[in-house]
């Protein structure tokens, strides 16, 4: 009989601390998540100069860094204010992009609406954009 007491009271002392795992970690989530209407954070490009040293350009909200980082940490080595015109330019290239593929859907694939092409399908449509052959 003292078995069963030892194991039950093991089971609800289990009970117990998975319960407080899940409150603190429900808790510890409240805190880490980001709020809405924080700043965007793009990598434009990013270039290796050693085997742990980099460059980045890096835009943050309506500026655009520069930074360099290695074994020391991440040091600023440029920043200036997003040209009006590149933003504008890659607006609008997106909005073109946009509705050229709105206006212009890709073809469908082989076979019945809505199936994917049989392997011998494929094949036989790659011979003959291959080979010139029509359709």
């Amino acid at each position: 009989m003292d078995i069963l007491w030892t194991l039950l009271r093991v089971i609800v002392a289990f009970g117990v601390v998975i319960a407080l795992m899940l409150f603190l970690r429900a808790k510890a989530g409240k805190l880490t998540r980001r709020k809405a209407g924080t700043v965007n954070i793009t990598v434009r490009a990013r270039q290796s100069l050693g085997a742990k040293a980099t460059v980045s350009v890096v835009d943050i909200g309506t500026r655009r860094y520069v930074l360099g980082s290695g074994e020391s940490g991440v040091t600023i080595i440029d920043s200036d204010a997003i040209p009006a015109e590149e933003f504008a330019a890659a607006l609008n290239a997106a909005e073109q992009e946009q509705t050229r593929t709105e206006k212009n859907p890709p073809p469908p694939a082989a076979g019945l609406p809505g199936q994917k092409p049989t392997f011998l399908a494929a094949l036989g449509i790659a011979g003959k954009q291959q080979f010139g052959l029509k359709r």
